[in-house]
Parts: C-alpha cells; structure tokens; sequence
C-alpha cells in the first residue's frame, strides 16, 4: 500500500513539474524577448529586466507611433497600448496567452488615427 500510495505521489509530482515548466507566460513574464503582430504592425521588446523597450505601431499614414504596452496581472489577462507615457489609452482589450504566442482580443480602440484591420491580434515572439 505504501509503495502505491508513494508512486502515486511521485507520478503527481512529475505531472506537475511538466506543467509548471510549460505554463503560459505574459510578455513581460519573458525577458528578453521580442514580439510582433503582423495584422496591426506592431513591435515590442521586453528587455532583461522585463520592462517594454522599442515598442512601436504604425499609424493610418504609415508612420512609425511609439507606444507603451500595459499588462493587467495574470488573472485579470488585459492589456493597455498607450502613447509612451502612458497617459492616453489607445487600444485595450483581453488576452490569451500561450508559450510562444498571445492573443489580444479588442474591446476598445480610442485613437482614430490608428489603423486596426481586425478585432483580434496575434502577437509571436520572435527572439
């Protein structure tokens, strides 16, 4: 009985290493890393310290805007895109997170000046 009772403690105990090593992350959760979304050309880095750095988007005129990125807690899964001081909201919306990728799904755009084509962004990391 002990034997079962032991094996089966460590059968859990692997399952939930493998889990924990697999778990979706946030950007910001990654340093050191870079990530794109194709749809509404925007880029970001998360720097060693995991702070946003080099964030961009283009605008309806093709020009490059620098924005800041904000992340709500884990929980909660939103995000902010706001101009770099972050006092104006241009983008909002929910996300989902995987190991390599996140979703935004809008709920928001403020800034008419920016071209979104779609309601949901995937965002890759790329580095």
């Amino acid at each position: 009985m002990k034997t079962k009772i032991s094996a089966m403690i460590a059968v859990l105990l692997f399952c939930c290493c493998l889990t924990a090593c697999t778990e979706a992350k946030r950007p910001i959760d990654q340093p050191e890393s870079a990530w794109k979304c194709e749809v509404a050309s925007i880029y970001f880095e998360v720097s060693e310290d995991c702070k946003i750095t080099n964030a961009t988007m283009l605008d309806n005129n093709g020009n490059t805007v620098s924005i800041s990125l904000v992340f709500s807690d884990v929980n909660e899964a939103k995000v902010s895109i706001t101009n770099p001081e972050e006092t104006e909201t241009y983008i909002s919306g929910t996300c989902t997170f995987e190991k390599n990728s996140f979703t935004v799904l809008l709920t928001d755009i403020y800034n008419s000046s920016l071209s979104i084509p779609a309601r949901k962004l995937t965002f890759k990391k790329t580095a």
